[in-house]
């Protein structure tokens, strides 16, 4: 829920040291660069994984949308990564064509990346030369 992410928000934001109402990519690379193998350290480097790679957008600060896969880290290796990235790909192509979109001065496409991994992979295996 979203109260759930909120408080895990803040959590990790408490644990940070962030007074801010923003995580950064390069506030979780700080923590990564430290090379702690603590849980801290593992989530701050998953979330980089999934803001720049997994889940990108064009901002810097980490979305409630990523914060979700850490909330439950005891269940990380359970979730159905294939399934999330597509869901992603699905639900940012509905909002860039949707009327009223947030940002129609500089419409982006979130996922652009993925997307075009995950067609060139599709041409390449499953279409006839």
């Amino acid at each position: 829920s979203s109260k759930e992410l909120s408080n895990a928000k803040r959590e990790l934001m408490a644990q940070l040291g962030i007074a801010t109402n923003k995580i950064t990519v390069p506030r979780l690379l700080e923590e990564v660069a430290k090379g702690n193998a603590d849980d801290l350290s593992m989530k701050c480097f998953f979330l980089v994984i999934f803001n720049r790679f997994l889940f990108p957008g064009s901002a810097f600060d980490i979305a409630n949308t990523d914060l979700q896969f850490i909330m439950d880290f005891q269940n990380f290796g359970k979730v159905d990564w294939q399934q999330a990235v597509i869901d992603h790909i699905r639900t940012s192509a509905k909002e860039w064509q949707s009327p009223g979109a947030k940002n129609t001065a500089n419409p982006t496409i979130r996922s652009c990346a993925p997307f075009l991994l995950v067609s060139t992979i599709h041409h390449a295996f499953y279409l006839p030369p």
